[in-house]
């Protein structure tokens, strides 16, 4: 005869929280990201051109959505200077809209 498994199993609350931060950990992903526009950094006033290749963080923004869809939020490195940058969909306009050290 072959025992039962057991499925359910105590978890502490350390092994709760981290199954709590791998769910939140979901909503951001690394992606390999080509930039829509041309945008210019605040800090070293540099040009990162349109159509260049970055790794990027992306980000679904919770409290905004157009229609159903969701908007999205994309944080990445300025490529003179190392400084943060971010930029986000605009479903209104069908376009990205420069939004932290960039315009």
């Amino acid at each position: 005869m072959s025992d039962r498994k057991c499925f359910s199993k105590y978890q502490t609350i350390a092994e709760q929280y981290e199954k709590n931060l791998k769910s939140i950990s979901k909503m951001k992903k690394k992606i390999r990201f080509m930039l829509p526009l041309t945008i210019y950094c605040k800090i070293c006033s540099s040009k990162n051109p349109k159509g260049k290749k970055l790794n990027a963080i992306k980000e679904k923004v919770l409290k905004k959505n157009y229609m159903g869809i969701y908007f999205f939020r994309f944080y990445f490195r300025c490529l003179f200077c190392s400084s943060g940058l971010s930029i986000v969909t605009n479903l209104h306009e069908l376009n990205y809209t420069p939004e932290i050290n960039c315009f």
